[in-house]
């Protein structure tokens, strides 16, 4: 298929080739698979891969090569979002642009790694300059004897350490 004299598509036995970009109006989708289970669509204000099938989703690149997202502004945030069926937002993995990778549980922070790869776990970082912050606030159900942080040395089997906080601080 010519469009002025040039090629814009091509069928073999085998394929389809387009020359050029494929375009679609929004609310219109590429749909692949036997049962349409893979769908790749703009809605007007924002786009989509829908897998709707029952396997899973696999992004693939060769190796030593990354799989790049890219923001358009210099100092925008970037992350993933897990919501359940319903729309419920879970959780999230959050590459902050002040060179911060934080994760979140359905409502709070639960860790921060900083660009010094300091990290803090139920504490942000924010002001501490340790190498590990864990932070856990007590209960009067919690045991007395608080939390317990045991450091293993990879080296050698029993080789460890155990902290036991018994504190409010």
């Amino acid at each position: 298929l010519y469009h002025n004299n040039v090629k814009k598509l091509e069928t073999t036995p085998s394929a389809v080739q387009f020359y050029g970009n494929l375009m679609a109006d929004d609310g219109y989708k590429l749909m692949l698979g036997t049962g349409t289970d893979l769908q790749i669509y703009h809605d007007g204000s924002n786009s989509y891969i829908d897998d709707t099938g029952t396997g899973n989703l696999y992004i693939k690149s060769n190796a030593d090569n990354y799989i790049n997202l890219t923001s358009a502004a210099a100092d925008a945030n970037l992350g993933f979002v897990y919501r359940d069926s319903g729309g419920t937002q879970r959780g999230y993995l959050l590459f902050d642009s002040d060179d911060y990778v934080m994760t979140f549980g359905t409502d709070a922070e639960r860790m921060r790694i900083n660009s010094s790869g300091n990290v803090g776990i139920g504490h942000p970082l924010n002001t501490h300059t340790q190498k590990l912050v864990v932070k856990k606030n007590f209960s009067a159900t919690t045991p007395s004897s608080g939390a317990i942080v045991n450091l293993v040395n990879e080296q050698g089997a029993g080789n460890f350490a155990s902290l036991r906080f018994t504190g409010t601080n």
